[in-house]
């Protein structure tokens, strides 16, 4: 069992109020900032090196404290890296979509293309029979990228598709809708919920993102901090305290989840799209 611990000194639940003020923008900043630390952590308790164990765990317990002493902290790790762009819908595909998916390919766990993927990565020597080159390219051919991704990682994000841009856009625009209904049958992937509202937001920050932040802290030290002392820190009183919790733990978990990145990434695109709609001016003759 773990040995429980005191609220950290520099913890002040008057360092949250500055995050009344924050957009979207910032709270998917915070939010990916929290799910990074919380990836960082749990994955230094599975890696196979030791040395890479111990560094990962301390860049989890230096990014745990600096979002103590200031919850507007912002620093991803790793591949979540990527959020620092800003959030499109829509993008071009690059090298790193076509490597990783190589690199997928080359691993037992992809079946059926584990083999020709080792195959294509290691080189002619290594191929167990004849014409194994020309299968898999066919089959490269014959499988769509999200169904690969698919096997890969059980829920894909990213559906790669190609646009001819030969035809009008009305045509375009129809089998892109007649794509996209396909696409979902398939996948069984629903469009996101409501949008989050400031409602919710007034929630996060007086509650959620100090559990976040009090828990990964303690975490990150192997101890945990009492109920009780975490009721008192962040309701200030201890009235229903084990219920709140629950709720609480519930939700913080929740915001910090693919879907909820998601959605708030999906808002912050069309908000950017809202402001340059309102502030275009077409030019004068």
């Amino acid at each position: 069992m773990l040995k429980l611990a005191e609220i950290p000194s520099e913890f002040k639940k008057s360092n949250y109020d500055i995050c009344k003020t924050w957009g979207i923008n910032q709270w998917l900043d915070a939010l990916i900032t929290r799910q990074s630390a919380l990836r960082t952590w749990q994955y230094s308790s599975i890696h196979n090196d030791k040395t890479a164990q111990e560094e990962l765990a301390a860049i989890a317990r230096e990014i745990a404290l600096k979002l103590i002493k200031n919850p507007t902290e912002k620093t991803y790790v790793g591949a979540d890296f990527y959020a620092e762009e800003p959030p499109t819908s829509i993008r071009n595909q690059n090298l790193l979509d076509y490597f990783d998916c190589w690199q997928k390919m080359a691993k037992d766990r992809v079946c059926p293309y584990g083999n020709y993927g080792r195959i294509a990565a290691y080189g002619k020597e290594d191929r167990p029979e004849d014409n194994v080159q020309d299968r898999f390219i066919r089959s490269q051919l014959s499988t769509d990228a999200w169904r690969f991704n698919d096997q890969w990682d059980e829920s894909p994000r990213e559906f790669f598709i190609a646009v001819s841009l030969d035809e009008t856009d009305d045509v375009v625009i129809d089998e892109f809708k007649s794509w996209l209904k396909k696409i979902r049958k398939d996948t069984e992937r629903a469009p996101l919920s409501r949008p989050i509202n400031l409602e919710d937001l007034d929630g996060w920050f007086q509650r959620y993102l100090p559990f976040l932040d009090l828990t990964l802290w303690a975490k990150t030290h192997n101890r945990r901090i009492s109920g009780m002392l975490l009721g008192k820190a962040i309701f200030g009183d201890l009235q229903g305290v084990a219920d709140r919790l629950r709720t609480v733990e519930k939700n913080a978990n929740d915001i910090i989840s693919e879907e909820s990145i998601q959605k708030l990434r999906a808002q912050a695109v069309a908000a950017e799209l809202k402001k340059a709609r309102d502030n275009f001016k077409v030019p004068p003759n």
